[in-house]
Formats: structure tokens, sequence, C-alpha cells
């Protein structure tokens, strides 16, 4: 649920960032491609739990970072960091909800399923 929520919070709130509304909405549906192709390359890595952690750690720490920048300076004299930190964070919650997708269809048996 919360996977979701976040992923569906920063589609809606791209048209919200400083800067062109097209090319943010554009930026931020092309930044999906890189976080789910390094997602085929590190889940057999690392597990389908750690993985899915650490995209979601990264995702909410990139997330939380815009509260942090608007707080202290303001969202409009740092539009550019603003950006990157909501592309990373819309980039790593869209392969973390990927992983979860995974983790949680190989978790319930089959009949379940």
């Amino acid at each position: 649920f919360v996977s979701s929520a976040v992923y569906y919070g920063h589609n809606f709130n791209s048209k919200n960032l400083a800067g062109n509304r097209y090319l943010n909405v554009f930026l931020s549906g092309i930044v999906e491609i890189p976080a789910l192709l390094l997602l085929v390359l590190i889940n057999n890595k690392l597990g389908r739990r750690w993985t899915s952690a650490l995209y979601m750690l990264i995702s909410g720490l990139a997330s939380f970072s815009i509260l942090i920048i608007d707080l202290t300076v303001g969202m409009e004299e740092m539009s550019a960091l603003t950006l990157t930190c909501a592309l990373i964070g819309k980039s790593f919650i869209a392969g973390g909800w990927a992983a979860v997708q995974i983790f949680s269809a190989e978790t319930f048996p089959t009949v379940i399923r």
C-alpha cells in the first residue's frame, strides 16, 4: 500500500515542481526505465528482500530530502536540487514497487496466487 501511495504521489505531484510542467512529467516517466533495468541486474545478486528494502530506503531518503530543502531554503531557490531528488525518489519507488510485486508473488503459495 505504501509503495503505491508514494508512487502515485510522485506521479501526481510532478506537475507542481518548478520548471516546465511537461518536461517534469516526461522526466518523471523516463526515470523509471533505468531503475527497472538496474532492478533486473541486482535482484538475483542481493535477493528480493534486500533489493526492495534498498530501493525503498533510497526513495524515502530522496523524498524526505525534498521536505528538508523546502523547510530550510525553499523549493524555488533550489529548484534543480528539488527536481533531482524528486526524480531519484520516483525512480527508486518504481523499482521498489516492482521488486515488491515480484517478492510477494513468490512468497504466496501457488494455491493462493
